[in-house]
């Protein structure tokens, strides 16, 4: 590996806390990767506004849930006599109780079910059990760390980077929680090569490893959260993990390379496109 992850720091912080760190993140070399634009204006810029959807909402209480995390708030079930008449969530008594529990995770009924029901499903699977098992000797949930990259040819520092590790047994094991509707190894794939989940467990990996040491396992425990309820294990092969770490540092060099130069245009601007 040509990048060197050093200084590093360990965390035990909420949600929204480690989302308000400036650091780059591994969410931030997906978004770049996705699209340079994007990256600016979230990242650089920061003109873009994110508004937490159902299935954020959801994941985290499953997360919560399932890693007994101290560090949330919990999640609460949304009284129905502060959602509107349709039931959305809407309106001057839905906004001063969201108001109210601000820093929590608040579910309708319905939502709280599927919760429930995706614990379950992570828990009658085995293996996703023994992945995610806090009571671990040694195990870690939700842990978060902040690290300098540095170039390994050269040693200069090429950013601060920050990263949250939903489980850990340190020098042996990571896990990732996943929830999608979709589970199936066709969806799996798309969501890899799309979502870059290969990027995502080879940093995860290269910052553990560098940490703690060892060779970290990495796997994705992925659970549907709706029914029918169930759980999967996924599990990067080493090739997907070398082209994501390959992925990893080329994005981490040119964020340093655009950041100095203002440039946060793909090669293609400028050009004229036909159809």
């Amino acid at each position: 590996m040509s990048l060197v992850f050093t200084s590093h720091q360990m965390f035990i912080e909420g949600e929204d806390a480690y989302h308000s760190r400036a650091d780059l993140s591994t969410s931030g070399v997906k978004t770049f990767l996705g699209s340079k634009e994007q990256f600016r204006d979230d990242h650089v810029i920061g003109v873009s506004v994110k508004e937490e959807s159902d299935s954020m909402r959801l994941g985290s209480a499953v997360h919560e849930e399932v890693l007994s995390a101290s560090v949330f708030a919990g999640y609460e079930i949304i009284p129905k006599e502060v959602l509107s008449k349709s039931g959305s969530k809407a309106g001057g008594a839905w906004e001063a109780y969201k108001a109210a529990n601000a820093g929590k995770v608040l579910l309708k009924e319905a939502e709280a079910h599927c919760v429930d029901m995706a614990r379950f499903a992570i828990a009658e699977n085995p293996l996703a059990a023994s992945l995610v098992d806090i009571n671990v000797p040694g195990a870690r949930s939700e842990l978060s760390i902040v690290c300098d990259v540095l170039c390994g040819e050269t040693g200069e520092k090429l950013t601060t980077y920050r990263s949250r590790f939903d489980y850990i047994v340190p020098g042996v094991q990571l896990s990732d929680i996943k929830t999608i509707h979709d589970i199936s190894a066709q969806q799996i794939r798309y969501r890899s090569q799309d979502h870059f989940w290969g990027v995502q467990a080879a940093a995860y990996k290269a910052v553990a490893d560098s940490l703690f040491g060892g060779d970290h396992a990495f796997d994705f425990v992925v659970v549907k959260n709706k029914p029918a309820f169930v759980s999967k294990v996924y599990s990067p092969m080493k090739s997907t993990l070398d082209e994501g770490l390959a992925m990893l540092e080329g994005a981490i060099r040119e964020i340093a390379i655009r950041r100095a130069s203002g440039n946060w245009h793909d090669d293609d601007f400028g050009t004229r496109f036909f159809f």
